[in-house]
């Protein structure tokens, strides 16, 4: 079996761990600074944890194609939805910006004043649903 870097480094810290725990258990035997050993304590238990566990997801990771597929095709459908939201982001930014310029422009065309007031209400409108679909993202998140 094939021991990446990580993985070596995930050994070393297991080791260590062991050996951190060990040392805090020895010293633990004199009472005088039991609060101080007992951290050395969890210090090498955590770092035997963490090692441990990493030593174990890589593992079940390299011998599991399928859960490298599974992942690797959610982590690039996230890229995409991602992707998408900031590109709808984008440019409801750039319309939001240019939707006054055109009212603008309409204006000094001297356009109809039933025109330019049905823009005004489509551009409120449109501030209105950003509006109402964030607060309920903000429901929707703060209930969860």
């Amino acid at each position: 079996m094939n021991m990446t870097d990580k993985d070596k480094l995930n050994f070393i810290l297991i080791v260590a761990g062991i050996i951190v725990f060990a040392i805090g258990v020895f010293l633990s035997q004199d009472q005088s600074f039991s609060i101080i050993y007992s951290i050395v304590m969890i210090l090498g238990a955590s770092a035997f944890g963490h090692g441990m566990g990493e030593l174990i997801q890589s593992k079940l990771m390299q011998s599991n194609e399928d859960f490298l597929k599974r992942k690797d095709i959610e982590r690039t459908k996230e890229q995409a939805e991602f992707m998408g939201m900031k590109a709808k982001a984008k440019t409801f930014d750039v319309l939001s910006k240019l939707f006054p310029v055109f009212m603008l422009v309409l204006a000094i065309m001297r356009e109809s004043f039933t025109t330019i007031m049905l823009l005004l209400a489509l551009y409120i409108l449109l501030w209105g649903i950003f509006i109402y679909k964030l607060n309920r993202q903000y429901k929707k998140k703060k209930s969860q």
